[in-house]
């Protein structure tokens, strides 16, 4: 039930904001991907996944992604866009394997099962703010 209601969050968070990631990234045939996709959305040019978080930018020194999508991310040849969406802004960061990212295990466990794995953390710093 809560890993249903988080989902339904994601995807409303993702349908609010199709429109202005297609015009900040002049991606005018950008689509949604089908639920069990790797990346929210996508082109023939960039890859976007996009989070959101319940806190403000800047609380922690880097924000979480599944390692799964940065290993992702290495085989794809295009541009690609972790978006976080947090309380006090939109910011991206766009992947770029030469960046040191930190690598450790994180997750939950409030919806349910364990979801304790291996995940990447980008440093603030590399973000931007977009909105």
């Amino acid at each position: 039930m809560i890993f249903e209601n988080d989902y339904n969050k994601g995807k409303m968070t993702e349908d609010e904001h199709f429109e202005f990631l297609k015009e900040h990234f002049n991606e005018p045939t950008l689509k949604q991907n089908k639920r069990y996709s790797t990346f929210d959305f996508n082109s023939d040019n960039i890859t976007i996944e996009l989070k959101k978080r319940n806190f403000d930018f800047g609380k922690y020194e880097d924000y979480m992604i599944g390692l799964n999508k940065i290993k992702r991310a290495q085989k794809l040849n295009k541009d690609i866009y972790f978006i976080m969406l947090f309380d006090n802004g939109m910011y991206s960061y766009k992947y770029n394997a030469d960046d040191k990212l930190n690598y450790r295990m994180s997750g939950r466990r409030d919806r349910g099962f364990n979801e304790f794995k291996q995940y990447s953390f980008i440093p603030k710093e590399l973000f931007i703010k977009i909105k």
